[in-house]
């Protein structure tokens, strides 16, 4: 996605676009922006209404925010 987003407009998506792509988006929000889980979900949803992460994504994406703040510290 990143080297991609220096040239070019990116498209993830998955059979409904509501959980996994965008979790996968969520997660590279925070990875690559320092985005906390909170805002990057708000980010992601603002660009598409119909975002929302299932239970389990969301547990791992939280995990994931655990471990970007131990491990990238901005």
């Amino acid at each position: 996605i990143k080297s991609m987003l220096q040239d070019h407009n990116v498209l993830v998506h998955c059979q409904m676009g509501m959980s996994r792509s965008s979790s996968l988006v969520i997660a590279f929000l925070m990875k690559e922006y320092g985005m906390d889980y909170h805002n990057a979900r708000i980010y992601a949803k603002n660009k598409r209404k119909i975002v929302q992460p299932n239970e389990g994504f969301e547990r791992d994406l939280l995990k994931c925010e655990d471990y970007l703040k131990k491990h990238h510290p901005n």
